[in-house]
């Protein structure tokens, strides 16, 4: 299972199964990537979630769909993903569709969390150059 997806392929898939505004298509395939890593011990996003300072951001996702706002945003292409990434994604949302994008945010800027782990090195080492938060982060 070596294959690392497009972020903007997952966000895409997302959006098949639920309109959402950019803010929770952001988390919920930050979330797909870090429940991927725990049960897969390997990356399902072909980038690193960048910790910034308001939380966790795929930055392909929030640059394709960021000016949107708090927009409903639909699937607008389709995606050729395999099956079990499909299967996989549909869990996720299935145990995140009933969060808002404030209550996923909430969730994923909690203290111990990977973002909050990476955001508060940043913070301390004035010489730190990367924002990406590390794989090894999300156990």
């Amino acid at each position: 299972m070596k294959t690392k997806y497009k972020a903007t392929d997952i966000a895409t898939y997302l959006l098949s199964l639920e309109e959402m505004n950019a803010m929770k298509l952001n988390k919920l395939v930050g979330i797909a990537h870090a429940d991927y890593l725990q049960i897969y011990k390997e990356p399902l996003l072909d980038e690193k979630v960048e910790a910034w300072k308001y939380g966790p951001i795929v930055v392909s996702v929030y640059r394709k769909y960021f000016r949107r706002g708090k927009e409903k945003l639909k699937q607008e292409e389709k995606i050729n993903l395999p099956n079990f990434i499909k299967q996989f994604l549909s869990i996720v949302h299935d145990n995140y569709k009933e969060y808002n994008h404030l209550q996923l945010s909430t969730l994923t800027h909690a203290k111990d969390t990977p973002w909050h782990v990476t955001w508060k090195n940043i913070m301390n080492n004035p010489f730190t150059t990367s924002l990406k938060i590390p794989n090894k982060l999300y156990k």
